[in-house]
């Protein structure tokens, strides 16, 4: 029996969270940062794409299928794929392959970061901003699942592996990694299983500790702090692809999280094999980015990114995410346009996407609306007010939805329908569809 006063269990130092104060993070991203300073139109010139497809995607329910009339098995997805020129940042003499993004437009893409149509409880059809969804995301996982069955990303994403099982492995970072579920969506494409874990890791701010000696960057003035991972499954003579699932607003946690693997796996076999950095993330900042695949580039890794409808921007501290007003970084510009639109002017192009993303996707609603309205006080405005303002703009996004050809259902995700099930209002959803001239 433990004494008075003494801890019932005492963990040994190899059990201890790791402090990332001297994370390669930082002078990657001050090199980012003083580009932007330099650059009107920040690191957006360094941005180049390709033209946009179109591919068949698998939706994931039967009700979502009868529901769009169909018996086929099949929606469509647009697919753009973008390259990120690091040159202005690495020795003129690199030979590491230029980053990509794939980034995806579907309807349960454009639900992780646009917005999408419910049925208000005056039964009135409304569109309706991501940070106010705050049910269970089961629209991330699909819209994943949709990415890999692209075949440009899931080729991409296991190229030039000959046992990918032992050859790859996945790392979830808590919180909202997991929802992403990259492992069922690989197998659903490959049948290769690829082995897990979570790593536990989150971030430690200026204020949370006493420690006079720990300077933090003055822009950033948090550091990530990481509980010690358990890498079961991974072979460390075998893996060369190392694939991440999170969100991804300054790119800290990213960074730090692959040289910690990186590193685990150089410990246990005296070098690593890792050349392919791969990051699911359906909340997707440029900056971000631009930072961990600089930072991946300086041990000589290529980095691949896979996110949904849109890159966002960063506020001053690379936290919070606006959705970006750059058409070449979204497959379908026309929901970037609909996203800003359904802003408030005194938001608009200013606040985060869903602001606290954890408490949207993982906490409470009441948690998820409490740090919705601390964000919105800073422009004065209130989240009935946003709600109100966005409902407004309904028959004006549904005049730009006909005007360029697109039917209704493009913001009707599956979420959307079983959302308005639960409520009893489905034959006011499906009243609208029916409504709708290009239907």
């Amino acid at each position: 029996m433990a004494p008075e006063n003494q801890p019932s269990i005492i963990l040994p130092e190899s059990h201890l969270p790791i402090s990332c104060i001297n994370s390669p993070f930082f002078p990657t991203a001050d090199q980012l940062l003083e580009y932007e300073q330099q650059s009107p139109k920040g690191l957006y010139p360094l941005i180049s794409s390709k033209k946009p497809t179109d591919h068949p995607v698998f939706l994931s329910a039967n009700d979502y299928l009868h529901f769009h009339g169909t018996h086929e098995k099949t929606g469509t997805a647009q697919m753009l794929e973008l390259t990120l020129d690091l040159s202005p940042f690495l020795e003129p003499d690199s030979q590491i392959e230029p980053p990509k993004i794939f980034v995806v437009s579907s309807p349960a893409h454009h639900s992780v970061n646009i917005g999408r149509f419910i049925v208000d409880k005056n039964n009135n059809v409304v569109f309706q901003l991501p940070r106010f969804s705050t049910e269970p995301p089961i629209d991330m996982s699909t819209a994943v699942h949709q990415a890999f069955h692209i075949p440009e990303i899931s080729q991409h994403t296991l190229e030039n592996l000959k046992n990918p099982i032992q050859e790859a492995f996945i790392t979830y970072l808590t919180r909202e990694g997991h929802l992403t579920n990259i492992q069922s969506a690989i197998f659903s494409t490959s049948q290769h299983q690829i082995p897990y874990t979570i790593a536990t890791i989150q971030h430690l701010k200026e204020g949370d500790i006493k420690n006079q000696n720990i300077k933090f960057h003055q822009i950033f003035k948090r550091i990530s702090l990481i509980n010690p991972v358990n890498f079961e499954g991974l072979d460390p003579l075998k893996i060369k692809t190392a694939i991440f699932g999170d969100q991804g607003a300054s790119g800290m946690q990213f960074v730090d999280i692959a040289d910690y693997l990186i590193n685990c796996v150089a410990q246990k076999n005296k070098d690593h094999n890792i050349d392919h950095l791969i990051f699911v993330s359906p909340l997707l900042s440029t900056f971000c980015a631009f930072a961990v695949s600089l930072s991946a580039a300086k041990k000589g890794i290529k980095t691949t990114f896979i996110t949904s409808s849109s890159l966002l921007d960063s506020d001053s501290q690379k936290y919070l995410s606006p959705l970006s007003n750059q058409k070449k970084v979204a497959p379908n510009p026309l929901m970037q346009k609909i996203h800003h639109l359904a802003h408030h002017e005194n938001a608009r192009y200013k606040i985060c996407v869903s602001c606290n993303w954890t408490a949207r996707f993982g906490a409470s609603p009441k948690t998820a609306w409490k740090h919705s309205q601390e964000e919105l006080n800073n422009f004065n405005i209130t989240n009935q007010e946003l709600i109100a303002y966005a409902a407004q703009q309904t028959p004006t996004i549904l005049r730009l939805l006909e005007k360029k050809g697109y039917p209704r259902t493009i913001l009707i995700p599956e979420s959307s329908i079983i959302k308005t099930q639960a409520s009893g209002q489905l034959e006011i959803l499906q009243e609208f569809i029916a409504n709708d001239p290009l239907s």
